[in-house]
């Protein structure tokens, strides 16, 4: 069942309003940067998926404290509005959730073998995604050796496949 966050306990009332992109300050004092790269697969997610989650941003003076990369490729692409939810809370606090919103993906791990399938799944262009020959070698070390585009078949021919983890179906060996 979906419910509305109430505010109780550990639940915000999580209200997602439409922000004009003018009226957002990006966060002077963010501590992550987003090279060129960064925002261009941004800008690739955002056209291909739409804005899925909510920008965060202090009340008082409307600072982006998560997701100043997003904010910097919405207004690349011409958007007017973003998706987000306005906090009204101290700086002090709106800087710690900084902090920790961009820490805790960078001590996040790949699964590399789950990684490695959803990779393969067909027409998925993995460099759209930022994923370079050397990214994959990098963060799968241990698959370096093997194309990320060939799987055996277990079934021996061109029978369709369905991979256990994720159950995704294709034909033959080839993804």
């Amino acid at each position: 069942m979906v419910k509305k966050a109430t505010g109780t306990n550990h639940l915000h009332a999580l209200d997602v309003v439409a922000i004009d992109i003018d009226d957002l300050t990006l966060d002077p004092a963010n501590a992550r940067e987003h090279s060129e790269r960064s925002i261009a697969v941004i800008e690739n997610s955002l056209k291909e998926f739409g804005q899925r989650k909510a920008i965060v941003v202090r009340k008082s003076g409307m600072v982006v404290h998560a997701g100043n990369g997003m904010v910097t490729a919405a207004k690349r692409l011409g958007w007017k509005q973003v998706a987000a939810t306005v906090m009204d809370e101290d700086e002090l606090r709106a800087v710690r959730y900084g902090l920790a919103d961009n820490r805790t993906a960078e001590l996040s791990s790949w699964n590399e073998v789950a990684a490695r399938e959803l990779l393969a799944l067909p027409d998925i262009d993995v460099a759209h995604f930022g994923f370079t020959d050397e990214d994959q070698a990098q963060i799968f070390p241990a698959l370096s050796g093997a194309d990320v585009g060939e799987f055996p078949d277990p079934a021996g021919g061109e029978a369709p496949y369905c991979c256990p983890k994720c159950g995704h179906e294709w034909s033959g060996s080839a993804r």
